[in-house]
């Protein structure tokens, strides 16, 4: 079997007394056929190889992102958060209790494990002992004085672009924001 004559930039040069002559190789047509079907082989799975771990890559960035959103929503403050104006799940909480207006399972609430309930109960409760609606006892007392020295951190959001994390004292103590904000959504539902 005579092999086809293929030029791979690859030349032999002889000397001789005309000067440089180049020379073409020679390659059987089956070596060359099998070694570029191999070359063509080796770059489809490459490119499968890249295209699979994009998509990894992707779907896995995806997931980390609806799993650190999902945890935010379960425990996050706002009254009007992401694109629709929507307030997150302990408002919603909160709004239903203070809208059937038990006060009872709110103040349960005082010493909640998450950070936006335990601060919208403290700001309901304290408006409700200054119209004199109801009062605290000593253990609810001490319960609000240490949220007041509280450095659990509460995620807090503001319409699509604002979102932070801010600490339970600093959420009691700051008369101008979010403090001002809540009692004056619950002032008429609690009246």
């Amino acid at each position: 079997m005579r092999g086809d004559l293929v030029n791979l930039s690859i030349k032999a040069f002889n000397k001789q007394s005309s000067g440089l002559i180049a020379k073409c190789l020679e390659i059987p047509h089956y070596a060359y056929s099998s070694r570029c079907n191999n070359y063509k082989r080796l770059a489809e799975i490459k490119r499968m190889r890249d295209k699979k771990l994009r998509l990894i890559l992707i779907t896995l960035t995806l997931v980390l992102i609806g799993f650190s959103s999902n945890a935010q929503k379960k425990d996050m403050l706002g009254f009007a958060c992401y694109y629709g104006g929507t307030p997150s799940n302990s408002v919603i909480i909160i709004d239903s209790l203070v809208g059937t207006s038990n006060f009872q399972t709110i103040k349960k609430n005082l010493n909640s494990r998450k950070g936006s309930i335990q601060f919208l109960a403290i700001v309901i409760c304290e408006y409700l002992v200054k119209i004199e609606k109801d009062s605290f006892s000593e253990s609810e007392i001490e319960i609000i004085k240490k949220a007041y020295s509280s450095k659990k951190k509460i995620s807090v959001c503001s319409g699509c672009s604002n979102f932070d994390q801010i600490e339970l004292k600093e959420l009691l103590n700051d008369k101008d924001s979010w403090r001002t904000i809540t009692e004056n959504r619950y002032k008429e539902m609690v009246e």
